[in-house]
């Protein structure tokens, strides 16, 4: 019986093993609510949780001083690459896809800090009183798709202004056709780059985002710049019309190259050929050795219960026929994709062996 409760409690813990913000503790509060907390946002860039996964203010508020610092901490049960930024909004009483916000922080590589307390820098214009601080993740593990997770915690903010400068450009997070951030790394900037680098491949490190407000200094804030190349334009101040899914006064409508790839999140009683089956029947052209060789199966008969695996279909961005590479294939990575679902995979063929030997 005890060996049978460790391999449940392990499988349980590797199907939930994605990320969350924990310090502050998030709108949610510090469990994770059955993995909901640290999974993917429903509806990606363009649904109300990537804005703030829960709507609701709290009571209990982050006391916040401006002009000074702010500890962060997140857990990434699966440390994928991706980069993380930090948020702020005064629009507290507004439905979420109402609110404006402005960015202050960049925390580019976040996996690489992950469990860690890590210090941002807090700009002494902020307005005193009762602000939404705003912490999100895009994960690149699935390049080109992407994975979008954010959290949100009230705070009171003390030793700041009256009011907010005149000329702080403040807009919304999705409230254009798609989203301010690109659906995934097919769409191109007005750079010329793709909407999210390649972690697994040579070319040169970029982080995907709008400017921090005011030409902020602090907090890594150079790395989406105007003129970097994951910079996304937000408009002029006040004019909210901003964004990168073809919406007016955009430099830098993006255009989709191949149907995006699809992720598939494996279950009870799935097998590869079951998957591939499911996709088939919807007029995509894969097979199941095509699915187990492109995420690097040793074993297509043993998957992961809650692990990810993109469906290499042709016609898509990881069509094994295209230009494509699979990111597990790739010899030399720029970013090493500690990922904890690899890691449980092992866990659990060795546990496996120990209860049934």
């Amino acid at each position: 019986m005890i060996k049978q409760f460790l391999l449940v409690a392990l499988l349980l813990g590797v199907a939930y093993g994605h990320g969350r913000l924990i310090k502050p503790v998030p709108r949610q509060g510090s469990g994770s609510l059955n993995g909901q907390a640290n999974a993917p946002v429903s509806g990606g860039v363009t649904g109300k949780d990537w804005i703030c996964r829960a709507g609701d203010a709290v009571a209990n508020k982050q006391p916040v001083t401006a002009g000074g610092s702010l500890t962060l901490q997140w857990n990434f049960g699966a440390a994928h690459v991706g980069d993380c930024a930090v948020y702020v909004s005064y629009d507290v009483g507004a439905d979420r896809s109402d609110q404006k916000w402005f960015k202050i922080a960049n925390l580019p590589r976040c996996k690489d800090d992950n469990n860690k307390d890590m210090t941002i820098k807090i700009p002494s214009w902020l307005k005193n009183g009762h602000a939404i601080f705003r912490w999100d993740w895009y994960a690149l593990h699935i390049w080109p798709r992407a994975e979008f997770y954010s959290q949100c915690f009230d705070a009171t903010v003390s030793s700041g202004q009256a009011s907010l400068p005149g000329d702080l450009n403040q807009y919304k997070l999705n409230n254009r056709p798609g989203s301010l951030y690109p659906a995934n790394a097919d769409e191109q900037l007005a750079s010329g780059s793709r909407g999210y680098r390649n972690p697994f491949g040579s070319g040169d490190f970029y982080m995907t985002g709008p400017p921090c407000a005011k030409s902020y200094a602090e907090n890594n804030c150079a790395l989406t710049a105007k003129g970097m190349p994951g910079y996304l334009d937000i408009g002029a101040v006040g004019s909210n019309t901003g964004g990168n899914s073809g919406n007016n006064g955009n430099s830098g409508t993006l255009t989709p190259a191949k149907q995006p790839c699809l992720t598939h999140k494996v279950v009870q009683g799935d097998t590869m050929s079951a998957i591939a089956k499911f996709y088939t029947d919807q007029g995509k052209v894969v097979t199941w050795e095509e699915i187990c060789d492109y995420n690097n199966y040793e074993n297509c008969n043993e998957i992961l219960v809650g692990d990810d695996l993109v469906i290499p279909f042709k016609g898509s961005a990881c069509d094994p026929e295209g230009t494509t590479a699979s990111p597990q294939d790739t010899a030399t990575t720029a970013e090493n994709d500690g990922s904890a679902a690899e890691l449980g995979i092992l866990l659990v063929s060795a546990l496996t062996a120990f209860l049934f030997a």
